[in-house]
């Protein structure tokens, strides 16, 4: 998808009524077999455009497919959506958002793919991504904060998809295991991944992933426990272009507050109403230690409390094994 191609869908749909391959050529100033390929395009990826010999094409009907042409008219965000990328496949959203980060790209460029061949999630696991069903995306962000802040934003994210969830699809009750997961019943339905590149007073860029699981509706054996979708927890398909338009719209929202803040101390009331291991007992492994306790809540600085037999400790990082779960 290109500028063209969003533009021919945008007067499509607009006009309403059939519009000449020469009328379209001429607005955007391309020929009638280039306006051909560009209308291929758009059917490659879902649209539904009428075409005829005498009369030219006529919009149908769009695909579930979060494409720019799509999110765009949904979004009320200043810089996140701005520009949008759909790329149908990529090897990592992540990947290629630092790519363009590091070409200069704006903050708020968001690249969006249907299937990934390399996802990943925290500490380098395979993030599975089924072409067609669920979302990927990536958002350039340049905070002008210190680089240690940079550890806070994956419970920003969480924020922002917990009340874009909640407006969303209010049935599905959803919380955030600490420090970068979105949970249903105990099963994952959405991850956070939050790559920075910086010096040592400053941040370059962040690179903000989420993988949402939509529209799945079964997982593979070594899944099916451990994973949902909002299909699965609501019976129903969702709009990919909406619900990713609701989550750049409450995220730009939650990521200004925490610009201007110092810490994250006006999310933790949300946070720790919302966290499925508040009151748990928790083991959280790192490359140093290992730390046993119950969790009492979230630091400021976004770390972990746990009460623990030698007295309260703040894990800053780590990979969480829930007690009883």
């Amino acid at each position: 998808m290109n500028a063209s191609t969003d533009q021919i869908v945008r007067m499509l749909r607009e006009r309403e009524q059939w519009v000449s391959g020469e009328e379209i050529g001429a607005d955007l100033g391309i020929s009638r077999s280039a306006v051909s390929k560009h209308i291929g395009l758009l059917r490659d990826v879902g649209y539904e455009i009428g075409s005829s010999p005498r009369r030219g094409y006529i919009f149908c009907a769009a695909p579930n497919v979060p494409t720019a042409s799509e999110v765009a008219p949904l979004l009320t965000t200043r810089a996140l959506g701005r520009p949008l990328h759909y790329v149908p496949e990529l090897s990592s959203t992540n990947t290629e958002a630092a790519r363009r980060a590091q070409e200069g790209a704006d903050e708020g460029t968001t690249i969006v793919s249907e299937s990934q061949s390399a996802g990943q999630g925290r500490l380098r696991r395979d993030w599975f991504s089924p072409a067609g069903a669920n979302l990927y995306f990536s958002v350039v962000l340049r905070p002008a904060v210190l680089p240690g802040r940079i550890g806070q934003l994956p419970l920003v994210v969480a924020v922002a998809l917990l009340k874009a969830f909640k407006a969303f699809c209010p049935d599905v009750d959803a919380g955030v295991k600490w420090p970068n997961d979105i949970l249903v019943g105990g099963r994952k339905l959405c991850g956070i991944l939050c790559q920075s590149e910086s010096e040592p007073d400053w941040v370059r860029h962040v690179i903000v992933g989420v993988g949402i699981n939509v529209n799945i509706g079964a997982f593979p054996p070594e899944l099916s426990s451990i994973a949902t979708s909002l299909r699965i927890e609501t019976g129903a398909d969702a709009s990919r272009p909406a619900l990713l338009a609701d989550v750049l719209n409450a995220f730009e929202q939650e990521y200004d507050c925490w610009r201007e803040a110092q810490d994250l101390t006006p999310f933790l009331p949300f946070l720790e109403a919302h966290s499925l291991m508040q009151g748990r007992d928790a083991v959280v492994k790192n490359v140093r230690n290992e730390i046993s306790g119950r969790v009492s809540g979230i630091a400021p600085d976004g770390g972990l409390q746990l009460e623990t037999e030698h007295g309260s400790v703040t894990a800053v990082s780590g990979d969480v094994t829930v007690l009883g779960w």
